[in-house]
């Protein structure tokens, strides 16, 4: 009877011990999944090894004092005389006896009969592999964070060895030493959009590109001819949206980096993801922000930016390249009368405001009557053709006058 009821009870708390676990463990990856640093995720880690380490000390004290309860008269805890004592006094002492069967001291507390034998044994054998292993764990914790350090310590001191080689000057050097922070402060992160995911790797390519699509998705449909074609789309339409992510790319600007010049040609729009970025042209100083795209007119035609774009700060910006985002709305005939519909609705709010720049809204730009007039106007825009889009649709480049360089006839010089 002693026997059944001391493995009845093992089994419970085997059981129990079970389905805590089950619940730690969960809730441990559901918390991992909220951390974006490695360091964050490796010092949690170090602590949930801790915690269990002394979860598993707690059961086992429960065990050697819960033991008791089946030699009611003859048990570890009469002979002991700690019977008597509080509840706190015994759980300290039972906590002391599951430290020391990790082999870290003697207990002083010594089995008193062959129940309480069989259990001190079962818990030491269990002990010894549950030890090794928290132990390993936790070493390789620890290495793991101290290479994190020595790593960006290295990686920084070859950094300003080089700088200090080069002779480079100190406002340089500390304008590239603070970039460089912050980029390997967020090559840490796995919030970073740039993240390389080895696992995407094994994705078809239309179903990347789908993915591609809806993470950028939000930003797309600032353009309001993207977001009509959303609304009612149909198979063609939405593959043409799942490869207009092919035309994106993300881009990193150090403080005061100049993004783009007034006077040069504009090939990709730019939309503001985080930091801080400021547009000058003859009205002034604009501080941009994430609700429009900047240089969206050279989407629609060639353009010829009208002001400065600078970086005032680390700023992330999305890049949407013209060429490849207009190949891809010329894949169907739909996207194409949309494409070019909204381009002449664009260039022709664009040319009633009268001002030419960068960071032309139109709030109203919806409501433009789609039967409106080709814009006209001094900058190089080439006419509807075939429902393309206007920028698709390129003049064919003049081939250029030869002159001869051997002199007329009637000018060569009269010898006689």
């Amino acid at each position: 009877a002693d026997w059944s009821r001391s493995l009845l009870m093992l089994r419970i708390l085997r059981l129990a011990r079970i389905m805590r676990a089950i619940k730690l463990r969960q809730g441990f990856d559901a918390f991992q999944d909220l951390l974006h640093s490695q360091a964050n995720s490796l010092y949690v880690s170090f602590l949930t090894s801790l915690g269990q380490l002394l979860i598993l000390n707690h059961w086992m004290a429960c065990a050697w004092f819960g033991v008791r309860w089946l030699h009611p008269n003859d048990n570890w805890v009469v002979k002991s005389g700690m019977d008597q004592n509080y509840w706190t006094h015994q759980y300290l002492m039972c906590m002391l006896w599951s430290f020391c069967q990790l082999g870290v001291g003697e207990s002083p507390l010594q089995p008193t009969n062959e129940t309480e034998m069989v259990l001190n044994c079962v818990i030491a054998f269990r002990s010894l592999i549950t030890s090794a292993t928290l132990i390993s764990t936790m070493s390789n914790l620890i290495a793991g964070l101290r290479s994190l350090r020595e790593d960006e310590a290295t990686q920084f001191r070859l950094l300003r060895r080089f700088l200090a080689q080069n002779s480079i000057p100190h406002e340089v050097s500390h304008k590239v030493t603070q970039f460089l922070q912050h980029q390997f402060a967020k090559s840490q992160k796995a919030r970073s959009s740039d993240l390389r995911v080895p696992l995407l790797d094994l994705l078809s390519r239309p179903l990347f590109r789908e993915l591609q699509f809806e993470r950028h998705r939000t930003s797309l449909c600032k353009l309001p001819v993207l977001k009509a074609l959303l609304e009612a789309p149909d198979i063609q339409a939405l593959e043409v949206m799942h490869s207009t992510s092919n035309s994106l790319c993300q881009l990193v600007a150090a403080a005061q980096d100049i993004i783009f010049l007034s006077g040069s040609h504009a090939s990709s729009s730019y939309l503001k993801l985080s930091g801080t970025l400021t547009y000058y042209d003859d009205a002034g100083a604009i501080e941009v922000d994430n609700r429009c795209w900047v240089a969206e007119a050279c989407l629609w035609t060639p353009w010829i930016h009208m002001g400065e774009f600078e970086a005032k700060e680390v700023s992330d910006l999305l890049c949407l390249d013209a060429d490849c985002f207009c190949e891809a709305l010329s894949k169907t005939g739909s996207t194409q009368q949309a494409a070019s519909a909204y381009a002449m609705e664009f260039l022709a709010a664009m040319q009633k405001s009268g001002r030419w720049t960068d960071i032309f809204v139109d709030h109203d730009l919806n409501s433009v009557d789609g039967e409106a007039e080709s814009p006209k106007m001094d900058l190089p825009l080439p006419g509807f053709c075939g429902g393309f889009c206007p920028r698709l649709v390129r003049k064919r480049p003049h081939a250029p006058r030869l002159q001869s360089i051997l002199p007329d006839e009637s000018d060569e010089p009269d010898l006689s």
